[in-house]
């Protein structure tokens, strides 16, 4: 019984019940919306549709992981058909990787806040960098949310409405998004 009571609720949960959460970090914040997106089929081969327009989110990582999915709103369904991210590369890499998909780029592509910061070496800021190298591109910068979690919370609503995630090319996406957790 004493150990019973020292389990995380989700460990009591499957053991005594057989409520097992495949694939659930401890403190995730996604972790109901990607369990929801599942059941239902969401994730799943999500196709590219050449006649309309992809948009991408970027999340720029000057000292980490720079992150970049590819959205197209297709049938009243948003559709992420691809998710990609690297680091320790240069804006330029990112543009050329952009540029090397063929895709329509040309819906709205949703920058940072700080993309709009000048560097220091350059005299440019990220928006400016992206602009020259994707001439024609449609850039938005996204305002600064003063409270993370209400960019979560904003993440989690629109995750519910007509959500549809391509399984392999967003795999390294999807296994950001179940690992994208609070620390204990």
């Amino acid at each position: 019984r004493e150990a019973l009571l020292q389990m995380a609720p989700d460990e009591r949960d499957a053991l005594l019940m057989g409520l097992w959460r495949q694939g659930r970090v401890r403190g995730a914040y996604y972790a109901n919306e990607m369990q929801q997106l599942r059941a239902e089929g969401r994730i799943r081969s999500v196709p590219y549709t050449a006649e309309t327009p992809v948009n991408t989110f970027w999340d720029l990582g000057w000292n980490d992981t720079t992150a970049i999915w590819f959205h197209q709103h297709v049938a009243r369904e948003n559709r992420f058909i691809h998710a990609y991210e690297n680091s320790g590369e240069s804006l330029e890499h990112y543009a050329q990787y952009l540029i090397s998909r063929g895709w329509n780029l040309g819906g709205t592509h949703y920058l940072p806040h700080d993309a709009v910061n000048k560097s220091l070496q350059t005299g440019k800021s990220a928006l400016e960098i992206l602009q020259d190298l994707m001439p024609g591109l449609r850039f938005e910068i996204v305002p600064r949310i003063e409270h993370v979690l209400n960019g979560i919370n904003t993440t989690r609503i629109a995750m519910k409405s007509n959500v549809f995630i391509d399984a392999n090319g967003c795999a390294d996406g999807i296994a950001a998004l179940d690992n994208y957790r609070k620390r204990y």
